[in-house]
């Protein structure tokens, strides 16, 4: 049910865990003792879920949208969009770090901004890495990357 992210905690240089399944199995005494960063997600409906992480002491930080659309060429003026190939790695990650400051890293007061915008970055850069998404669009204007889109593939069933 909660789950250690050793990735994360080396980038907040403290233990960090991800809550999965059942939310309203979670105890108390789940919860590791040690001072840590815990996550849990649960659907904005399911309010019974949500006040039972507040219960458990959680905080609201952020509120997720996720979005599909189906495909289709979009043209917009002076935009080049293509997928991301290596050489775009240390302007993406530049780009992640610097742009950034409404995730739960930026908005959660007991992490400081350096570290929000170094775990923005890093996340980023995974791609580069082939430890995160399938693929990656980016988007320049006179050849300067100023978006980036990453793709995970979900599999369904």
């Amino acid at each position: 049910m909660i789950h250690h992210d050793e990735w994360l905690s080396g980038l907040l240089g403290k233990p960090v865990y991800h809550v999965s399944g059942n939310i309203l199995d979670i105890a108390a005494e789940d919860i590791p003792a040690e001072t840590c960063f815990i996550d849990a997600k649960a659907p904005v409906e399911d309010l019974s879920s949500v006040k039972h992480l507040e219960d458990l002491g959680f905080r609201l930080i952020d509120t997720n949208v996720q979005l599909i659309r189906q495909p289709e060429p979009i043209n917009i003026e002076n935009v080049v969009s293509r997928f991301a190939v290596e050489i775009d790695d240390k302007a993406v990650r530049e780009l992640a770090r610097s742009s950034f400051t409404q995730s739960r890293f930026h908005l959660d007061q007991k992490i400081s901004r350096k570290i929000a915008d170094k775990v923005k970055s890093e996340w980023a850069g995974n791609f580069f890495l082939n430890k995160r998404g399938e693929w990656m669009v980016v988007s320049e204007i006179n050849g300067v990357i100023v978006g980036f889109l990453q793709l995970l593939k979900k599999v369904t069933q």
